[in-house]
């Protein structure tokens, strides 16, 4: 990270220049003069300059409580420090914007999420996986109900300035609020210039819309705040998930968490938004195929209001762990056995009762003991579906 020292104020013919030495290299970065009355702060063009030195010239002003622009893979964007209030308050200033209204974190990859204390949930993981890096902000919800917005954008400079957990870079599109987001550095410097610390020209005019603004609620589905880059039917089409459930002879334990996980998915209130599309199944990794449920099962589906009797057993196998996007087991040594298969759906499988013992297998037990196991897994299944 670069320190404040390792550049210099001068005197020049168009205003100011900052001038950094790196080895034999100088770096210039001019101030342009708007007329006697405004001046716009200094730029530095891509043309001629690297991603990396402009993005650490970058952090240098975010530092000091600096507003930057800079370009975004589709138009140019507007950031600050986001542990800087005085910035944050400059930055709604300059904007016209309510100080309620979220800005969002600029992130190299989604572990910054999990390092920033909001879930990064089923949902969540799949847009990532389609659309990052890429023009889409999610807006994410913590367990407090407190938002924030995550933006992964495939131009280098933004990459770069997302990549520091320890400087957040908070941002917005360069604009005033309720105008077109820009697309040249010329534009916001003539209209923003006299507040922007240091805006990094692209070169060529950006040519894509706004990133897509999309909400996660915890309560479940999607709310596309505001349309951009992506076209709806396909991020649907994304957002089409598959869960299987996993035990050892596909009879018992989630033949019941399947119907159960389903019908608290078909009853979730998801209070207006967007539903996701889920698809649920369930198999055994000791499972014959054609096995009806245990009678004990069936008899606790049916008192739960649950019908399960056309359920009909099935192996796990290698096809069915790569097409689905959540693999649930029973037991930890359910979830190691699978991994040691195929281990690149690592990150895809997890047991049931995350931290806590095993969901306890009632294959040979009494009524009582099918009803018990029903319990443990309505508790978890419905921890689960709060976590997706």
């Amino acid at each position: 990270m670069l320190a404040l020292r390792q550049w210099a104020v001068t005197p020049c013919a168009a205003g100011l220049s900052l001038i950094r030495v790196v080895g034999r290299t100088q770096l210039t970065i001019t101030t342009l003069n708007k007329g006697a009355n405004m001046a716009s702060g200094p730029t530095i063009s891509l043309q001629d300059t690297s991603a990396e030195d402009a993005a650490a010239a970058a952090r240098t002003a975010l530092m000091n409580g600096g507003i930057v622009a800079f370009p975004t893979e589709t138009v140019y964007g507007l950031a600050i420090n986001g542990n800087h209030e005085a910035a944050k308050e400059r930055l709604f200033a300059l904007k016209g914007r309510d100080p309620s209204q979220r800005l969002a974190r600029y992130v190299a990859d989604s572990s910054a999420i999990e390092h920033s204390g909001f879930p990064l949930g089923l949902r969540a993981r799949q847009l990532v996986r389609a659309f990052w890096p890429g023009p889409l902000t999610l807006v994410l919800e913590n367990k407090d109900g407190a938002t924030l917005g995550f933006r992964c954008s495939a131009h280098p400079v933004a990459a770069l300035l997302g990549a520091d957990l320890d400087l957040p870079a908070l941002g917005t599109s360069a604009n005033r609020s309720g105008e077109a987001p820009m697309r040249e550095l010329d534009s916001i410097m003539q209209t923003l210039g006299e507040s922007i610390a240091l805006g990094i020209d692209h070169g060529a005019p950006l040519d894509g819309r706004a990133s897509m603004v999309l909400s996660l609620p915890r309560t479940g589905g999607y709310r596309i705040l505001r349309e951009g880059d992506i076209d709806s039917d396909i991020l649907k089409a994304e957002l089409n998930l598959k869960i299987c459930f996993v035990c050892t002879g596909n009879t018992c334990r989630s033949p019941l968490a399947e119907s159960m996980f389903r019908k608290l998915i078909e009853e979730r209130d998801l209070k207006g938004a967007s539903p996701v599309s889920y698809t649920i199944a369930s198999a055994g990794t000791g499972a014959a195929y054609g096995a009806p449920p245990s009678d004990n099962s069936y008899a606790v589906a049916m008192a739960r209001g649950l019908d399960i009797s056309g359920h009909l057993s099935q192996p796990i196998s290698t096809s069915l762990l790569v097409e689905c996007d959540l693999i649930v087991t029973m037991t930890s040594a359910q979830r190691d056995l699978l991994v040691n298969v195929l281990p690149e759906c690592q990150d895809r499988v997890r047991p049931l009762a995350l931290g806590e013992q095993d969901i306890a297998d009632p294959f040979g037990g009494d009524l009582a003991a099918y009803r018990e196991c029903a319990d443990e897994l309505e508790r978890h299944l419905t921890l689960l579906l709060e976590e997706l």
